[in-house]
C-alpha cells in the first residue's frame, strides 16, 4: 500500500501492514507499505500524536477492503463463479476449488484485459490511494 504519511518512528508502517492483512487474511510480511512519498500518493496531512494510525489506518483499511471487493467481481465474472466462492485465505485468494497467490491473481488479470494490472495494483485505483478517495 502506497501513502504519503510520515513514519516519525511511531510504528505507522506496523500499524499500516497490520490493518491491511488483517482485512486480507494475509501475512503481514506478504504486505508492502510505502511511507513518505508525495510521487506517488497524495499528501497525508501533518503526523501528530496517533492521527496517522486512526486516519491513515482506517484509509488502509478500506482501501484494502476495496481491493478485495473489486479482486471478488473481477475474479467471479472471470471464472464464471458466483461472488460468494471467492475469499481471501492465508496470503491468497481462494477461488472455487483453486487456490491463487497474488502473482497469479495479477497474471491472470493482465492476461484477460489489458488495463487490469492498473485496476488490480495494490491499494490503488486510477487516481486513488489510501489516504485519498477511500
Amino acid at each position: 500500500m502506497r501513502s504519503s504519511a510520515a513514519e516519525l518512528g511511531q510504528g505507522l508502517v506496523t500499524v499500516l501492514r497490520m490493518i491491511v492483512a488483517e482485512e486480507l487474511d494475509a501475512d503481514p510480511a506478504d504486505v508492502q507499505v510505502h511511507v513518505m512519498d508525495t510521487d506517488n500518493a497524495p499528501d497525508g496531512g501533518p503526523t501528530t500524536a496517533s492521527r496517522q494510525t486512526y486516519v491513515t489506518g482506517n484509509a488502509s483499511k478500506f482501501a484494502a477492503r476495496a481491493f478485495s471487493q473489486k479482486v471478488t467481481q473481477f475474479l467471479a465474472d472471470h471464472f464464471e463463479l458466483d461472488a460468494a466462492d471467492i475469499s481471501f485465505k492465508d496470503s491468497r485468494v481462494i477461488v472455487g476449488e483453486k487456490s491463487l497467490d497474488l502473482q497469479a491473481l495479477y497474471q491472470i488479470a493482465d492476461c484477460a484485459r489489458g488495463d487490469a494490472r492498473r485496476d488490480l495494483s495494490l491499494l490503488r485505483s486510477g487516481n486513488r490511494t489510501a489516504g485519498n478517495g477511500w
